[in-house]
């Protein structure tokens, strides 16, 4: 295959490619180092006692509202409510308040 096509030349556009090639590649590693680190924070969390998916959640949660600003839509309030309305239309059980002494 040569480098030349009806288009124009196509050196410039291979050397792209293989440039964002190598990039992505050079991303997925990192990704993947990462992605180790976290599972390893997330398995010290468990080992404390925390079930990782209780905690996947919380996080979930966290950083949902880390650096929003607040309003009617974003409020703690308002996603709790709308929180547990989904979970009910979804017949997803709430768990009552577990630091209820009052029983």
């Amino acid at each position: 295959m040569n480098d030349e096509s009806p288009s124009g030349n196509l050196t410039e556009l291979k050397v792209y490619l293989k440039k964002t090639a190598d990039h992505v590649i050079d991303l997925k590693a990192a990704r993947a180092e990462i992605n180790s680190q976290i599972g390893a924070a997330k398995a010290k969390v468990a080992a404390k006692g925390i079930p990782k998916r209780a905690f996947n959640r919380a996080l979930q949660d966290y950083e949902a509202t880390k650096n929003v600003e607040p309003d009617e839509t974003t409020d703690a309030a308002t996603v709790d409510e709308a929180y547990v309305i989904a979970r009910e239309a979804l017949l997803i059980p709430i768990q009552g308040n577990l630091f209820d002494v009052d029983k």
